[in-house]
């Protein structure tokens, strides 16, 4: 391999990798320099080419096999709660989605029980096996509806419009975030309002009984935190730490799970803000563009588009084309593990077939929606 180059003041902890898997006779090669620079041990990296597994499907190989031992003093991070209705991150079914426009979508009667009102839904990625969703919501009138227990945690972020929750008015800007089996108040929101809404680890299921007389009982004993109401434009740009001679991107932060870490948080990019690395994670990623223009290894970034990206996908070579922000979840503690030569070795013999005409794809490729075209493959 060629020579890394290392900035002065790093010490080099990189450490080469190969790994190779064997799909329907095909023989994979991929390889490269991972990279920890002293924040994390260095992990396989996965395809950004993964299927939907569900929980009673065998995952072969074994996720976990070969993968090092956690940092001394400890187990590593949990990622979710303890709760026998969630499973492993490697269990998950939702897809890798990247890069759709939401205006590719269409739209579905909205999912929210108990509620008063016109409202439609897109929805963006879905876990059909836990009922965990990402929408964005049309609100074709005023809608409204009566306290209550969520079924999952949930959070609504303003685009346009407002939202009114237990008397407070929050516009453009506002969040609200409430964790699963903790009592909610009244919300309504204004007819033409544009939401995000997220589900995580539960469906749509809201239970009002017990909530509308006494609030206290109906707080699940599993529960864990309290709701949270914030108006980010209340909030100060912070820059967040850099490795390298990277620019800053700049953080308002708006959730942080204190259990499992699990955060929201909205991230700008200046101008010309760039990242030639290829990165992955030990958390999933997801993004919803508020406004801007980038590109990236999956292609061009602009208002509306999204992407839900799980955990071990490289991605990469960023550049801002203007000031650009997004709104980002991820399930855990975000670390950027880099690869650096990065290589992908495919091939086999053709026994009954044209090797170039009819060559078969690695597994299958990410959900893409029709204005983003196709994928040219750059970061695979």
């Amino acid at each position: 391999m060629p020579a890394r180059a290392v900035p002065p003041g790093v010490a080099d902890n990189s450490a080469p990798f190969i790994r190779r898997i064997v799909c329907a006779g095909y023989i994979v090669s991929l390889g490269g320099t991972l990279r920890d620079d002293g924040l994390a041990v260095p992990v396989e990296t996965v395809f950004p080419l993964q299927p939907c597994w569900s929980r009673t499907a065998p995952i072969s190989p074994s996720p976990t096999a070969g993968r090092p031992a956690p940092p001394a003093g400890g187990a590593a991070r949990k990622r979710r709660r303890e709760d026998p209705e969630t499973r492993s991150e490697e269990q998950r079914v939702r897809a890798h989605v990247e890069l759709i426009h939401e205006n590719d979508y269409i739209w579905h009667v909205g999912e929210l029980p108990h509620g008063e009102g016109g409202v439609h839904e897109r929805r963006l990625s879905t876990d059909e096996e836990d009922g965990s969703s990402s929408l964005a919501l049309r609100f074709d009138s005023d809608w409204g509806r009566g306290p209550g227990v969520p079924h999952a945690d949930t959070e609504f972020f303003v685009r346009s419009g407002s939202l009114i929750y237990g008397g407070q008015e929050i516009g453009p800007g506002g969040y609200l975030q409430v964790p699963r089996g903790v009592p909610m108040d009244w919300i309504k929101i204004r007819e033409g309002s544009s939401v995000l809404h997220w589900r995580e680890y539960g469906d749509c299921g809201f239970d009002v009984e017990k909530a509308q007389w006494s609030p206290a009982s109906a707080r699940w004993e599993t529960a864990v935190g309290e709701v949270t109401v914030v108006d980010s434009n209340d909030m100060e740009w912070t820059a967040a730490p850099t490795v390298g001679p990277i620019t800053p991107l700049y953080i308002k932060l708006l959730h942080r799970d204190p259990v499992t870490n699990f955060y929201t948080r909205l991230i700008r990019a200046h101008k010309g803000w760039s990242d030639h690395r290829l990165a992955h994670h030990p958390c999933y990623e997801e993004f919803y563009t508020l406004g801007g223009k980038m590109a990236y290894n999956f292609g061009d970034i602009d208002e509306g588009t999204y992407c839900f990206r799980p955990a071990g996908v490289k991605h990469g070579h960023f550049v801002a084309e203007t000031d650009i922000d997004w709104i980002i979840r991820s399930d855990g503690e975000l670390i950027n593990w880099y690869t650096t030569d990065e290589w992908v070795k495919w091939g086999g013999t053709a026994t009954n077939y044209h090797e170039h005409d009819e060559a078969p794809v690695i597994s299958t490729l990410p959900v893409r929606s029709r204005s983003r075209g196709p994928w040219s493959g750059d970061g695979m």
